[in-house]
């Protein structure tokens, strides 16, 4: 083929690539989502997962569940203008509810217990704990308008944490120049700057090029999460089957190390949490931490245990794991904690861990609602929002 041939065919290969690319990019252009009033999200707006879990890994959670996370980058019904009340909820995965449906969850159980007209979004997020919860009370309070109030329940991550990191554990690190940085990385998944996309080149405002990021922001998150002291959670439930798996391997004390320092800072950072919601003229309600741990629980109750451990169970270098008796009493600590704030700042507090049973037909593991548990709390912190003294 001679070469004016090669270059011929080279151009019009060349020319139909980019019509095709333009009607691409015209056709996602017409679906964009409008431009968001936000600009701190804990999970990225649009999200979505549908989980089936393995028969026997999660009692008590039945058929599929799915995860949805609206524009606003909450999980829930978002917000419109003729809401009656609003409340914002903050925590952990026992808030986050990952492996229960959108519909499950304590906190759409709650708005839909407290009925037409209030909403209750839900930004929970495994592993998050009271330092990653203190960096979001602010900008989260502030983009979200006008609230009834904001939900935190929070302890377990936050001893665990402790747990974990052993002699390592540095209760004044959020104070240091590394804290903040290292603690909002946690906390949001974007920040977004409302005037960084007229910095950006033209090719990084087309909507092509804001997939091929979204989908490496994706593969970069999955990487940076298995390298946190969280499990990367599968559609089955598997990392659960091994994570117990491992427990049972592994040794277990029933030794707790001094945990006062660590039961401070908690103490501290809900301090500080009020402060930054009282500032914004938002009530505070705290919830505590229920468990299935106690002391001598029974072999089909403790084959559902994986937590706990010294060290990072992604790492693989949990050689010890403290026992359900130990570990109770350390998130008593917390919860107490927890209470007599809530008495001295005369702040809401829902004493969620006294209400819940320590049954595993509440749990599908330590600290993780199934159905029936998600319920029950739900419907708990309904009640507690109902009371006249309720903000």
């Amino acid at each position: 083929m001679r070469i004016p041939d090669i270059i011929k065919n080279i151009s019009l290969m060349g020319g139909a690539l980019l019509v095709c690319l333009l009607a691409v990019e015209g056709g996602l252009q017409l679906v964009a989502p409008a431009p968001s009033p936000y600009t701190h999200f804990v999970w990225p707006p649009g999200q979505q997962k549908v989980f089936r879990p393995a028969p026997g890994v999660m009692p008590g959670v039945e058929g599929e569940s799915h995860f949805t996370i609206n524009a606003a980058g909450f999980r829930g019904t978002p917000f419109a203008s003729g809401d009656a009340r609003r409340y914002l909820v903050l925590g952990g995965s026992t808030t986050e509810c990952l492996f229960l449906d959108d519909t499950e969850t304590w906190p759409a159980v709650a708005e839909r217990t407290l009925g037409p007209g209030v909403k209750v979004a839900n930004v929970g997020k495994s592993g998050l704990n009271m330092r990653d919860h203190l960096m979001q009370v602010g900008p989260l309070l502030d983009q979200y308008g006008k609230l009834d109030g904001v939900i935190l329940m929070a302890g377990v991550n936050d001893l665990l944490a402790r747990l974990a990191q052993q002699d390592a554990y540095d209760p004044g690190f959020f104070d240091t120049p590394a804290g903040p940085r290292v603690h909002r990385k946690r906390a949001f998944a974007a920040i977004v700057d409302p005037d960084a996309e007229k910095r950006r080149p033209w090719y990084a405002r087309l909507q092509l090029w804001k997939r091929v990021e979204r989908g490496m922001a994706a593969m970069k998150a999955q990487r940076e999460a298995e390298e946190k002291e969280v499990m990367v959670q599968d559609e089955a439930g598997n990392a659960y089957v091994r994570a117990r798996r491992q427990r049972a391997a592994t040794p277990e004390t029933d030794l707790l190390p001094d945990l006062g320092t660590a039961v401070e800072e908690f103490r501290r950072n809900l301090n500080r949490f009020v402060d930054e919601a009282e500032k914004r003229h938002v009530p505070v309600i705290f919830v505590t931490q229920a468990s299935l741990w106690r002391e001598n629980m029974a072999p089909e109750e403790k084959a559902l245990l994986w937590m706990g451990g010294k060290g990072n169970l992604r790492a693989a270098n949990v050689r010890e794991y403290y026992s359900p008796g130990a570990l109770l009493r350390g998130l008593t600590l917390f919860n107490e904690a927890m209470l007599a704030l809530c008495a001295e700042r005369q702040v809401t507090c829902i004493d969620v861990a006294g209400v819940v049973p320590k049954e595993a037909g509440y749990f599908y593991d330590e600290v993780h609602f199934n159905e029936k548990g998600a319920a029950l709390v739900g419907e708990t912190v309904a009640s507690a929002l109902r009371a006249p003294s309720a903000p």
